[in-house]
């Protein structure tokens, strides 16, 4: 299943305040993993430049085409 970052709000905008501060995690092949969000600097394969990624990584180490929202 698939959802778009505006579904994804709606479900965000249901969570209780002790859910939104919770970290954002992953669950890959019954592994649990911190994430954060990230976006593209520029147009890469398949994503257009500034689109939002979640993703879990090491964001010490630059990616390319990515880059961690400082905000």
């Amino acid at each position: 299943m698939t959802i778009t970052y505006r579904d994804l709000l709606n479900k965000l905008k249901k969570l209780n305040e002790d859910q939104l501060n919770s970290d954002i995690t992953i669950l890959n092949n019954d592994e649990y993993y911190k994430a954060t969000l990230v976006f593209t600097d520029k147009e890469i394969d398949i994503l257009d430049e500034g689109h939002p990624v979640i993703a879990s990584f090491d964001t010490s180490v630059p990616i390319r085409g990515l880059f961690v929202d400082k905000n």
